[in-house]
Parts: structure tokens; sequence; C-alpha cells
């Protein structure tokens, strides 16, 4: 009898718990979910405008790169795809050179003496020459191309997924590549890359976030919002979105723009306080 008597109370116990809890999900739905669902923010980046500098020309902005005293740039679309070389001290567009009809221009980048350009679902990799934008050959790879940037001797590429992929700039042949994580968690959609020396930044497509990213490890460490400049912009079109990072050496600064935006921006990053900037050299692993 005893048994049965401590059985029923662990049985009742149970029960309220459980009465308990359905009546907390009915009562407070958007608090538990948001519980479930909650990840720590990682460590953010402030900054400050240093220069803006108004486009030449309505682009589609695919691609971004300080090279020298100008910025390479690649708009996209279908039958308007361009690659472009501006001034950065007046807006001048020196060079431009526009694809065929049939590619849909992706990130851009520039080691030694080409330029490069990605292609979003030809699987092309273009060819220029840095100077006069004059085509030279064209490499091809598997998948869909979205961000390209040097790092060292390689290229770098994103495809639009949580990887990161470096490549051999003479054939373009695929050496390795990392997954984007933050707090744990693979960073889908990750667009447009530029590489400082020690970090990846990398913009999210329709976001107005920015990622600096370890290269070794793939792990956030921290990010900046430009949702204020979003809205300074005032674009309406939901495709017109954050797109275009160029980190500038000389400046120590970052150079941003979206699609269709009007302008071009120099910022000068604030580090989050008690950030580290100590990252493993790439050197060390080699080259190839």
């Amino acid at each position: 009898m005893k048994e049965r008597n401590f059985c029923i109370q662990l049985l009742n116990r149970w029960l309220a718990a459980s009465c308990l809890t359905v009546v907390l999900c009915l009562s407070h739905p958007a608090s538990l979910l948001a519980a479930a669902t909650y990840r720590p923010q990682s460590p953010a980046y402030g900054y400050e405008i240093l220069r803006t500098l108004p486009k030449p020309q309505a682009s589609f902005t695919q691609g971004l790169q300080r090279d020298g005293d100008v910025l390479l740039e690649s708009s996209g679309h279908y039958g308007r795809s361009f690659v472009q070389r501006v001034r950065i001290t007046d807006g001048h567009i020196l060079h431009q050179h526009r694809l065929p009809r049939n590619r849909f221009a992706e990130g851009a980048a520039v080691i030694g003496d080409v330029a490069h350009v990605l292609t979003w679902r030809s699987g092309e990799l273009l060819r220029f020459d840095r100077r006069q934008l004059q085509p030279l050959s064209s490499l091809h790879y598997d998948g869909e191309g979205w961000g390209l940037t040097p790092m060292g001797d390689q290229l770098l590429m994103s495809d639009g997924s949580a990887r990161l992929c470096r490549h051999r700039r003479i054939d373009f042949r695929r050496l390795d590549c990392i997954t984007v994580r933050e707090n744990g968690r693979p960073v889908q959609q990750l667009n447009d890359l530029t590489f400082d020396g020690e970090r990846i930044w990398a913009n999210i497509w329709k976001e107005s976030r920015v990622l600096a990213i370890n290269p070794a490890s793939g792990e956030v460490m921290a990010q900046l919002s430009l949702q204020a400049l979003a809205d300074m912009e005032d674009r309406n079109d939901t495709d017109e979105v954050l797109n275009g990072l160029a980190w500038d050496a000389g400046q120590q600064a970052l150079w941003v723009t979206g699609k269709y935006w009007r302008n071009y921006y120099l910022l000068r990053l604030l580090p989050p306080a008690g950030s580290t900037s100590a990252i493993p050299d790439l050197d060390q692993a080699g080259s190839q």
C-alpha cells in the first residue's frame, strides 16, 4: 500500500509540472522562443566615415578592391555586367569593360598584373589586364561564384554558403576551405570579401552586417553593423543592399558600398574593447 501511495504522489507531481509547462508555453510563447533561439552577439566594431566618394554611375556592385589609386569594381546582372577602374581622387572612370550578355559578374580581385572577375552561375573566372581591362583568358570552377579577394599569393572565394575556399592564382585549383561559424553556428550567404592581412572581412547577403573572421579557424571574431549607412542611402528595392568591401592598406581603413548605392564610403574601424589581432600567420602554413 505504501508503495502504491508513493507512486501516486510521484504521478501527481509529474502532472502538476507538466501542466505548469503547458501554461507557460501558452501564456509566454514569444519569450520561450527567444530563449530557445538566443545567440550571443559577437563583439561589435564601431566606425567613423573618413570619406564619401560619389559613384560615377549606377552599379549593381558585386566586387570591390583597392588597387593603387583606383577602385576595381564589378557590377552584375545579365546583359548589364561590367568591370571598371574608378580613380579614387575624383571618382572618374578610367577604364571599363562590359561582359557578354550571358555572363553575370560577381566578385573581383587583382593579383599581380591580372584582374580576376567571377561569374555567378557560369563557372568561369574571367581574367583581364589589370590596367586596361583587356580580356586575357578564362579559368573554370565548380559551383556558384560570389565574392573574391586576394589572400597573399592566392585567391579566396565565397559561393553563397558558409564556406570560404582558397584557390591557386595560376589555374584556380582549389587548395582548401574553411567553414565560417559564429558562436558555433555556420553563417550562410557570405558574399563579398576582403582581407586586411590578419582578418577576412565578409558581408552577408541582404544583411547590413560585416563579419571579421579568423582565417585559420573560420570563427567570427567580431562584427560591424552598417545599418546606419544603409539608412543614409535610403534604397527602396530589396536588392539594393550592402555589398562591396575593399581594404585600404595605406589608410588602414575599409571601403564599403552597396548595390545601386550612390556612394563609396571609406571607414576607419574602431575595434571592440579588449580585442586582439593575434591571429596565426598564414605564411607559416606555406604557400602553393
